[in-house]
């Protein structure tokens, strides 16, 4: 059995950069109302690295159960353009 390493990233970390050493990230995207700080910078970092074979594997996630929901669904086609980047799928 091999083990997969990887980090959950968020505000509360360093922004990501070329030295993050795992194959796997994970990204937090907000609660439900309260959007992350870094997720715009943390996303469009991670878009490049999975275009350039740096990061192979990725998961954004968003606390559920709150009445009040953000759309960040325009925000992601947005970020998802800028340079080295590739569109993104669709999201629900």
């Amino acid at each position: 059995m091999t083990d997969t390493l990887f980090a959950d990233i968020s505000e509360f970390q360093v922004p990501l950069n070329n030295s993050y050493p795992y194959q796997v990230l994970s990204i937090r995207v907000c609660d439900g109302t309260y959007q992350d700080h870094y997720f715009a910078a943390t996303y469009v970092w991670m878009r490049g690295a999975l275009g350039s074979g740096r990061v192979t594997f990725r998961i954004a996630y968003s606390y559920v159960g709150s009445s009040a929901r953000i759309d960040l669904r325009p925000k992601l086609a947005h970020w998802s353009t800028a340079p080295g980047s590739s569109a993104v799928g669709r999201f629900p």
